[in-house]
């Protein structure tokens, strides 16, 4: 009887040690996790862009390219990014109506923060 109490108490013991154990370690995995971020994109073009956003992989390849959508031409539009790790890249990248990439530039979370969370596309 005294074995079986004891062989619990350890068990529930152990079970409170792991629960604690993951509570402690959880910010640790939720902050490496997918993370949206607004960013503001200023067109200052006389045209209409195109804006897309592209996953650069550490080893340089890309991702597939995802529309975002139109800015006018000399508006400036807010949107989200998403970026899965603070050291992880995102290309971003404007095209005019042609089809030509009239800005491609590529930031991680550090870069956007030093410009305050604003691209410019210049005319």
């Amino acid at each position: 009887m005294k074995s079986n109490r004891m062989r619990e108490e350890k068990q529930n013991f152990a079970l409170l040690c792991l629960v604690l154990l993951l509570l402690l370690t959880a910010p640790f995995f939720l902050s490496g996790c997918e993370r949206e971020a607004v960013i503001t994109i200023e067109n200052q073009r006389s045209q209409d862009v195109k804006i897309y956003h592209t996953f650069v992989h550490a080893d340089g390849t890309l991702g597939e390219a995802t529309y975002q959508g139109t800015i006018s031409a000399n508006s400036t539009k807010t949107q989200y990014i998403i970026l899965i790790y603070d050291y992880n890249v995102k290309r971003i990248e404007a095209i005019e109506p042609s089809g030509k990439i009239v800005f491609s530039q590529d930031y991680n979370r550090a870069d956007l923060e030093k410009i305050k969370w604003k691209i410019v596309i210049p005319p």
